[in-house]
């Protein structure tokens, strides 16, 4: 099942959507991703690059996700790829080489 099938959408969000409402909700209702998290806090910051990206970070702390439009003051991991490849792996489809 790919990430959106998870959530009941076959329409690609886009990346406001996806770090501050799609990806939280998909770990809210699946109780062994809560788990799979753990307590141990960490801040990613994902940098899509391209028509229709931006900066946008996700906050893990206590089995939960929480996340944020905007460059993070501080990130435990910084992500950078361009808009094309995030949409393919956001819909399980390899990129086109």
């Amino acid at each position: 099942m790919t990430f959106l099938a998870t959530l009941g959408s076959a329409r690609e969000p886009n990346g406001a959507e996806l770090f501050t409402h799609w990806v939280p909700e998909a770990v809210a209702i699946d109780p062994s991703r809560r788990e799979r998290l753990g307590a141990t806090p960490h801040d990613l910051e994902f940098t899509l690059e391209g028509e229709g990206g931006g900066v946008f970070g996700v906050h893990i702390a206590d089995g939960a996700v929480r996340g944020s439009v905007g460059a993070l003051e501080h990130a435990d991991l910084p992500v950078r790829l361009d808009v094309a490849t995030w949409r393919a792996l956001s819909s399980a489809r390899p990129p086109a080489r």
